[in-house]
């Protein structure tokens, strides 16, 4: 699976759930003179905007501790202030951009991993939220942190 077909799948659980929301995949973003870059993915629900920067990777079966998984993370966070900063004019309301990371759990040894109490309910301080889709074989995890751009 690639990036573009998980955020396309993200996109409609939010229209399904939000359908007077505003929505943009995929969207070119102007920096200066010719030069363009791409959002993943932008939500306009109510009064709030969400610039999404997405990812997609297999599930390694490793534990990686929070000040790993914040560097992670603030990668995602610093490319989505980018789309921003670019165009903030465009933007009113409060506005966030957000870390989408899409995990393929691909293997049941390492699904029982991630199914484990432990895994589910403790909070990093990191993440802002946290999905596990799966079968009885594999699963997709989806998770990400958000921050509140200064206005």
């Amino acid at each position: 699976m690639i990036e573009r077909s998980y955020v396309g799948l993200f996109n409609n659980a939010v229209i399904r759930s939000f359908p007077e929301d505003s929505v943009l995949q995929e969207y070119s973003v102007h920096v200066d003179g010719r030069k363009y870059i791409r959002g993943d993915y932008l939500v306009k629900h109510q009064s709030t905007n969400i610039l999404f920067e997405a990812k997609q990777r297999p599930f390694d079966g490793k534990t990686y501790e929070p000040a790993d998984t914040k560097i992670f993370l603030d990668a995602f966070i610093k490319q989505g202030m980018e789309y921003y900063n670019a165009e903030q004019h465009n933007y009113n309301g409060s506005t966030f951009v957000s870390s989408l990371v899409f995990e393929w759990v691909r293997y049941p040894k390492h699904l029982e991993l991630v199914n484990t109490k432990s895994w589910n309910e403790d909070d990093d301080g990191i993440t802002d939220f946290y999905c596990l889709y799966h079968t009885d074989i594999a699963g997709l995890m989806v998770y990400g942190n958000l921050e509140k751009v200064k206005e």
